[in-house]
């Protein structure tokens, strides 16, 4: 396991490891001790993220605007037999701290013996089983609750309903054991199946730390974006984080920002972050040139939270304690919130996208969300200029990546999708003699200078007149990383913030640290750091392109040092 460690991402409950039938299970999956019926689901009225009426005091319509996909109309009931998406035939991976195959709500949609345990081998990863002895925590109700708002159940007298609430599900308790070799494992289970691996977990929260990706997680991600479904790609969905802000002696300090993570500023990985039932961000939330979309994330306080599936009984979220329980319906919680709680509603939409137009690949579906996704009513100053040309033009914002997903915009949209050509990388990845972005720079960054030091690199011929992603590799000897500004600046004059001032921390005890780079500072004092942007989508890459680094303030140690170097790696078409 890696010193940085990985985090489920839930805001009332975070974990520091280390931090066929219908679509569904078929009738081979053994089912609820207790009889299930035909009928509405008691708490949908509940699930303002699905259709928010107001029902907590938030603004009518800012949900995720399924129900059309569905088959249903605004101000009316739905019925079982409305017709519609309802994720039939998509398979989802739920990579987590386990999931409970027989929950009530849960295991019509479970694929039988698909799932991984990865403490005992077999394919139940139950929380608390382990050998049929509960010497597992048994209140690991994390992926659980994460899979219900994928994939409830919808119309047989259960609790609520998921996003698509047909698909099929299977788990994946990483959680319980996250070595590389097992997160490499998890993440291109059953590739051929498997279309969307949603993951609610990822570098320790609150850090402020640069916390890097494996290399053998990075070869996962790549190995499910070129094999999965076929050839067509595993749509990797990941929270973006819950660590924008820390409370110190009454006040919020910045700290995370989800290019922090190299999971989250990955290419192959779709960050999503979280707003809350009026449509602001929330303020756990992270923001990122890298932050793909957002969706309804709740607050800290379950009146306004996210309603699903808990573990059955006592155990788990609902335990029974708290005021605001479902003491009437102890197999489910109104608590689940963070970018936990976003991101299956994301991997639910993309379900019902894959379902409407199987032969999407990953890339022409991240296409078809950031060109659906809505941003009336979202309030940021930093949206992109529009990229003309789109039934929805392309903008962009850190706090809200492309804007909030919405599901049945992304159907209509992918139904007469144009399919991507090949992608083009600049430079090319293999070419030992071809063009390279590599800029030497070996200077110091000055410090106080508001300007700082800036330096340009100029691309041509790179055949992208549209890109997709951008990553950009830096390498510094500054001895404080959380001092520094750096931003990029695109031919069209867009503006990355990648990394902005602020303090490091040590996760568990709270205290200030003196290093935000330890995990990736090599023998020479040099670190290395790779940044993703996707504010660039839809732009030509050939021109001239600016990274400036600012040494601003002392957060709160001082640091000097040089920028050594820098390089961009840019994808499109």
């Amino acid at each position: 396991m890696t010193s940085h460690g990985v985090r489920s991402i839930l805001l009332t409950a975070t974990y520091l490891l280390l931090l066929t039938a219908c679509g569904g299970g078929g009738s081979a999956q053994k089912q609820p001790a207790r009889a299930i019926q035909p009928g509405p689901d008691p708490l949908y009225a509940l699930q303002w993220h699905l259709n928010n009426v107001g029902q907590t005091g938030g603004v009518p319509g800012m949900d995720i605007n399924v129900m059309p996909v569905w088959g249903c109309m605004v101000g009316e009931s739905c019925g079982e037999s409305d017709g519609g998406l309802r994720g039939e035939g998509v398979r989802i991976a739920i990579v987590d701290d386990g999931l409970e195959v027989r929950h009530p709500d849960l295991w019509m949609n479970v694929v039988p013996g698909a799932s991984l345990n990865f403490l005992t081998g077999g394919r139940d990863p139950t929380p608390g089983l382990i050998d049929d002895q509960d010497i597992d925590d048994p209140n690991d109700s994390h992926g659980t609750a994460v899979a219900g708002l994928v994939a409830a159940r919808d119309f047989n007298s259960e609790g609520g309903r998921g996003v698509a609430p047909r698909a099929q599900l299977v788990g994946i308790n990483l959680l319980k054991s996250p070595t590389l070799s097992n997160q490499a494992s998890a993440l291109t289970h059953d590739l051929a199946r498997v279309a969307v691996s949603n993951n609610s977990w990822g570098a320790t929260d609150g850090s402020g730390q640069l916390q890097p990706a494996d290399f053998s997680w990075r070869q996962a991600i790549e190995s499910g974006l070129q094999q999965g479904r076929n050839g067509l790609g595993t749509v990797y969905v990941w929270a973006a984080g819950n660590g924008a802000r820390v409370w110190e002696n009454g006040r919020a300090v910045a700290v995370d920002n989800a290019n922090y993570d190299g999971r989250t500023n990955f290419y192959g990985v779709m960050a999503i972050g979280a707003v809350d039932h009026a449509g602001r961000k929330t303020d756990y939330s992270e923001d990122g040139a890298n932050l793909w979309l957002v969706a309804p994330g709740g607050s800290g306080h379950c009146s306004s939270s996210l309603v699903t599936t808990d573990l059955s009984g006592p155990g788990g979220l609902n335990d029974g304690a708290k005021p605001d329980d479902l003491l009437e319906h102890p197999d489910y919680t109104r608590c689940m919130a963070g970018t936990s709680a976003a991101t299956p509603l994301v991997s639910g939409v993309v379900a019902l996208v894959l379902q409407a137009r199987p032969e999407l690949t990953w890339r022409d579906v991240r296409l078809v969300l950031a060109e659906s996704a809505r941003r009336h009513g979202l309030a940021a100053s930093d949206w992109s200029s529009p990229r003309p040309g789109y039934r929805n033009p392309l903008r962009h914002s850190h706090r809200y990546g492309f804007g909030l997903v919405d599901a049945a915009a992304a159907v209509a949209l992918a139904h007469d999708w144009a399919l991507l050509p090949a992608q083009k990388v600049f430079p090319p990845p293999v070419s030992s003699d071809g063009p390279d972005t590599t800029r030497l720079v070996a200077s110091p960054i000055p410090k106080g200078d508001t300007e700082g030091l800036a330096d340009t690199l100029w691309i041509s011929g790179s055949g992208i007149n549209f890109i997709e992603w951008v990553d950009i590799e830096f390498a510094s000897s500054h001895s404080y990383a959380g001092n520094l500004e750096i931003t990029l600046t695109s031919p069209a004059g867009t503006v990355s913030r990648l990394a902005l001032p602020h303090g490091c921390r040590n996760s568990r005890s709270g205290q200030w640290i003196a290093d935000c780079t330890g995990a990736i500072t090599g023998p020479d004092g040099v670190w290395r750091w790779r940044f993703g942007s996707a504010r660039h989508l839809g732009e030509a890459a050939d021109g001239a392109w600016t990274l400036r680094v600012v040494d601003a303030v002392d957060q709160p140690f001082s640091g000097s040092g040089d920028w050594q170097s820098w390089r961009l790696i840019i994808r499109g078409h």
